[in-house]
């Protein structure tokens, strides 16, 4: 059985070391996924955008992901595909006795684990920060950290500078149920914002979209599409 899969972004890379141990192996990794009966994979296609009778229409596919979650909703991996759906990479999510996810393995095409991280989760069970370690050196290789404002209706994504001072990169948009209404990336490069929003316009039945645009500028930039799948297991 293959191995089952926020989208980590390599954030900054420096050259720290630490000793800090992986908390879970591969084949407590196996054990973890055997225990549920059936799994649900959400797959999301993306696609770039056309103009067709003046309505947006799906053209070239970019990009394939999907997360997979147990029987109770825990997500237990997410999974970047190449287009010929062969496995590009993946992580394998990492939970503590609450069912919080505190950490995950990299895989590399599914198969190698080169990297593994470890997660800081505040009182609410979501991830503030996380640190990124060779596998087999453990020495660290990048962090990332998150931001919410009290609402949880803003999330700021970026890392902690050696400075430890925070810098966002994406800054998202939710409504009161967690919903992303949209999100702004930020070059701090050359200081440009860059916004695009989302349109929800097709939901199946149960009320979870399976189609979406992504809007900005005033155009529909790419559209993508959502397939869920069960997956039964031995």
């Amino acid at each position: 059985m293959r191995f089952l899969t926020v989208f980590i972004v390599v954030l900054v890379f420096y050259g720290c070391e630490g000793q800090v141990d992986s908390s879970l192996d591969e084949n407590d990794a196996v054990e973890a996924i055997d225990d549920k009966n059936i799994l649900t994979e959400v797959i999301t296609r993306t696609y770039s955008a056309k103009v067709v009778n003046d309505e947006p229409a799906i053209d070239t596919l970019q990009q394939i992901q999907s997360v997979t979650s147990d029987s109770e909703g825990k997500e237990i991996e997410n999974t970047f595909y190449n287009l010929d759906m062969s496995i590009s990479w993946l992580d394998l999510y990492i939970h503590d006795e609450n069912g919080n996810k505190i950490g995950s393995d990299y895989y590399d095409k599914g198969k190698d684990n080169t990297i593994y991280y470890t997660y800081d989760i505040d009182s609410k069970g979501r991830r503030t920060f996380y640190q990124a370690y060779d596998k087999k050196t453990d020495a660290l290789l990048f962090n990332g950290a998150t931001m919410y404002n009290e609402s949880g209706t803003k999330k700021r994504d970026g890392y902690v500078d050696e400075k430890g001072e925070f810098i966002c990169t994406f800054e998202y948009q939710l409504d009161e149920n967690g919903k992303e209404l949209g999100y702004l990336y930020i070059d701090n490069l050359s200081g440009e914002k860059y916004p695009s929003s989302y349109k929800y316009v097709d939901y199946n039945d149960d009320d979870e979209w399976i189609k979406r645009y992504v809007v900005s500028d005033g155009k529909v930039q790419s559209i993508e599409m959502r397939e869920f799948v069960k997956i039964e297991t031995d």
